[in-house]
């Protein structure tokens, strides 16, 4: 069995994972552009560091899952300053109950905090970072795994062409890359 190919059967085994697909290279190239031309006309800067470790590895597969793939990262995304400082980042559900009785905090979301006690600066970016997975490894066939969310135009495109339910509050998507163990 090939890489991708247990990398496949590793997702499929996870109970949340509701299709795991293969995308080919010419696919991901497409969404890959599409992610990164609906990042440029963003109202804010977006820095999408996860979608250029992502172009860099040589397999990807789309996955639709219920609720949240078990990550080692504790944030997706992030506001930093010209300086790289971070002003900002999103804060899992689970991870919620830490952060609601600091004062040094705004919350500029349900889901969004701000460090105001940091130095904001005038050219100030949103910054998307890859996934690890927890699950899935060297031992299933991936190396260097890392797991995007995509943009909404590329969302729906998926789901279409994977036969994924159009119910974004039920189900997410995310393209995982890898290269062969």
């Amino acid at each position: 069995m090939d890489a991708m190919e247990r990398v496949l059967a590793k997702l499929r085994s996870i109970d949340r994972v509701v299709v795991a697909c293969p995308i080919d290279e010419k696919a991901a190239q497409e969404y890959f552009d599409r992610d990164e031309d609906a990042n440029e006309n963003a109202s804010m800067p977006i820095d999408n560091e996860g979608l250029r470790e992502s172009r860099t590895r040589q397999l990807h597969i789309c996955i639709a899952y219920h609720g949240d793939m078990p990550v080692i990262d504790q944030h997706m995304l992030e506001m930093r300053n010209a300086e790289g400082q971070v002003l900002g980042f999103d804060v899992p559900v689970k991870d919620r109950a830490q952060y609601e009785r600091r004062d040094d905090i705004v919350w500029l979301s349900d889901d969004f905090l701000l460090l105001p006690n940091v130095g904001m600066g005038s050219d100030v970016k949103m910054v998307m970072l890859a996934q690890h997975l927890v699950e899935v490894g060297p031992a299933d066939g991936a190396a260097d795994l890392v797991m995007i969310v995509p943009t909404t135009p590329v969302d729906v495109v998926m789901r279409q062409k994977y036969g994924i339910d159009q119910d974004v509050q039920r189900i997410a998507t995310s393209i995982v890359s890898f290269n062969p163990a």
